[in-house]
């Protein structure tokens, strides 16, 4: 033990002087002691003395330091694989009783030296051994990187896994960088044989289809030891068989995938069961049947482009567009669109208001809300255009075209634009600028600049805006069919311009959500994954409001209701309703705010995991080579009890002494309070 102060050492001489000079004005400058015997006098002056300069030294912060050793147990982990694989193909009262029991009796018997801690691992960490096998995926990497979050700066002394050595998640083990610098022993649970199995691997789909379009399957079936066989695949829906196909099983290691067409004729989230029949002598059927989820939308978002006249952009604008299957585009000409603008999610008008000055489809388009790009070119009417009132004019035109190049904006922000088109754009050949005087409102978004040879000037060449709530854009020029051109001859490919005009066409197609009551969650889950639900309420100015009771009941496909009420999350709402069993559910959630009840319904489908039943063969030699490479050892599953001798027994394990030091406040001390009592009262006594 060490006395520090918070102030230099030669401080406690005035400690100690504050307590001489006290006891001696008390006790030999006053006549009132002068009757005391002069050894009592000394005796009670002493007691004085001590007394106020403790006191006083109290005053200096006196710290007290200690220093001791505290020696730490080895800890030892113990994880056990809870993944469906294990119980697979293993002995169920092995599995269910004995290996509980061993691993309770190895815990027991390492308790005696070790600090045990015992998880449970699958697509989960969990503490304790309870053993359900019911994980649905299997994940290393996870678990050696929480046992190194929790034991890095601990005396970890070993590492025992137990596992059959299949993992469906995450690294390879033995691949996957382990931070641990500890033996890791193994156990090998499962069994390595190859039994009879027939198993659909994969099931490759667009999670998105179109009503009344048809989309692929790409079915993967495989078997193991069945050469000879036959078995029969299935697609249904609903109980209807829409798809069959016998299929012989030709060899012992057998996979063939095989194409399916289906229709989408229903909208909604449709589920599909893909199967196949049973063989003689298999392992496990579970792995037999599929359940896919397909979100067949009701339509396409479609665009209608209208033309003054026949123009090489147009083609080139509609491969574009078309090449997202979110779009459907269809072209005419002026004066031939017969069809309700309404319908439209954007029109595209080209070179229009044309020389004929006609604008009543261009109005009906405004005055409907639809957002709208305009190209320009030699045939547009830019009298005409300018009394639309856009944003962008042009004035003093004579017929003639400028050649500009464009230039990104820097400061454009409605949407990102990759760095390899701002530096490749400047080197496409120009666009043809009608010639004149452009006028542009104040404020306008600005996404391209026009540059002649060298220089960039503020005129615009394309401008997104809105008039009214709708979304407007101008391109001040014709030509786009040059730059998608040059950039196949340049990249081998148009993934660079379609990536560039399909942000822009989505920017303006795309509609803000303008409800009071807005309610968002994944379309998809896995039956790992947590039900997330997001929510916003607002007021008739678009102010959040807070502190409102949202309700919300999930309804599956039996009918069974789950009823769930949001909890606030800074100025929205979130709901978390946990995991829940694969199939197709539907919602719907109200909330009364400012006297209006408001209401939102959707649907969302939960797939089942099924990948521990597709890997029926134990890998021990994945688990050997993780012990080896690890200084450890694998045991079989009847080599359980040897694990504690083998820990025990490595010499690199060992208990680790730390010197630990505190410092305290001395006044924390009671001894000292109770010196300083006894030394008042004795004179007191006295």
């Amino acid at each position: 033990m060490e006395i520090l102060t918070q102030y230099p050492n030669w401080y406690i001489i005035f400690s100690i002087l504050a307590g001489l000079i006290f006891a001696s004005a008390l006790y030999f400058k006053d006549r009132l002691t002068s009757d005391i015997h002069p050894i009592v006098k000394l005796l009670i002056a002493l007691f004085r003395c001590i007394s106020v300069s403790v006191l006083a030294f109290f005053l200096l912060e006196p710290l007290v330091k200690n220093a001791f050793i505290e020696t730490e147990k080895p800890i030892v982990v113990i994880a056990q694989d809870n993944s469906e694989s294990i119980k697979i193909k293993g002995d169920s009262t092995f599995y269910n009783q004995t290996l509980p029991s061993e691993l309770e009796n190895l815990t027991e018997s390492l308790n005696e030296k070790f600090e045990v801690a015992t998880f449970t691992f699958g697509s989960e960490i969990n503490d304790g051994l309870k053993l359900d096998f019911s994980e649905k995926q299997t994940d290393y990497s996870e678990l050696l990187d929480e046992i190194y979050a929790r034991y890095s700066n601990r005396n970890l002394g070993a590492v025992i896994i137990g596992s059959d050595g299949i993992y469906t998640k995450g690294k390879n083990p033995l691949y996957s960088n382990v931070k641990l610098k500890t033996p890791i022993y193994t156990i090998a649970l499962g069994d390595t044989t190859k039994f009879k199995d027939l198993f659909i691997q994969e099931v490759a789909h667009n999670r998105l289809a179109y009503l009344g379009n048809k989309f692929p399957l790409e079915i993967s079936v495989a078997a193991n030891s069945l050469s000879g066989e036959r078995t029969r695949l299935s697609v249904s829906k609903n109980g209807s068989t829409l798809f069959t196909q016998d299929i012989n099983l030709t060899s012992e290691d057998f996979l063939e995938t095989i194409p399916v067409i289906l229709e989408a004729k229903s909208p909604g989230i449709q589920k599909y069961i893909v199967s196949l029949t049973t063989v003689n002598g298999e392992v496990t059927t579970s792995n037999n049947a599929k359940d896919i989820y397909v979100d067949v939308l009701d339509s396409r978002q479609k665009v209608a482009i209208i033309a003054a006249t026949p123009h090489p952009d147009i083609k080139a604008l509609k491969e574009t567009i078309s090449s997202n299957e979110n779009y459907e585009v269809e072209v005419f000409q002026e004066g031939q669109f017969d069809k309700n603008i309404a319908d439209y999610n954007l029109a595209i008008f080209h070179q229009m208001p044309s020389l004929n000055g006609n604008t009543q489809l261009i109005n009906s388009a405004l005055e409907k809300e639809i957002p709208s790009l305009f190209i320009w070119g030699t045939q547009t009417n830019f009298n005409a255009f300018k009394d639309l009132n856009l944003g962008v004019s042009l004035s003093s035109t004579n017929g003639n075209t400028n050649a500009v190049n464009g230039s990104f904006n820097s400061g454009f922000k409605s949407f990102l634009v990759d760095d390899e088109l701002n530096s490749k754009i400047k080197k496409w050949p120009p666009i043809n600028v009608p010639f004149g005087k452009t006028e542009a409102s104040p404020g306008i978004n600005t996404l391209l600049f026009q540059q002649i040879g060298p220089i960039t000037t503020q005129d615009p060449l394309f401008s997104l805006n809105e008039k009214n709530d709708v979304k407007i854009g101008v391109f001040c020029g014709e030509g786009l069919w040059r730059w998608r051109l040059f950039n196949h001859l340049d990249k081998g490919n148009h993934v660079l311009f379609d990536k560039w005009f399909l942000k822009t066409v989505q920017f303006l197609a795309s509609k803000e959500d303008k409800s009071l009551f807005r309610i968002s969650t994944k379309s998809r889950f896995d039956e790992t994954q947590r039900i997330v639900f997001n929510a916003e309420v607002y007021n008739e100015s678009f102010e959040p409001l807070l502190d409102q009771e949202i309700s919300v009941i999930l309804e599956n496909e039996t009918g069974d209701d789950f009823p769930f009420v949001f909890s606030q999350n800074g100025n929205s709402y979130r709901l978390d309703a946990g995991i829940l069993p694969a199939g197709n559910y539907t919602y719907k959630s109200s909330v009364t705010a400012a006297g209006k009840k408001l209401q939102k319904s959707g649907q969302f489908s939960v797939s089942p995991v099924v990948v521990e039943q597709l890997r029926t063969q134990a890998d021990h030699n994945l688990l050997f080579n993780l012990a080896e490479r690890n200084g450890g050892k694998m045991v079989t599953s009847d080599q359980i009890n040897t694990l504690s001798s083998l820990i025990m027994n490595n010499s690199q394990i060992v208990s680790v002494s730390y010197e630990k030091k505190s410092l305290s406040d001395l006044i924390n001390y009671k001894w000292l309070l109770f010196l300083i009592l006894g030394l008042l009262l004795s004179l007191i006594h006295i």
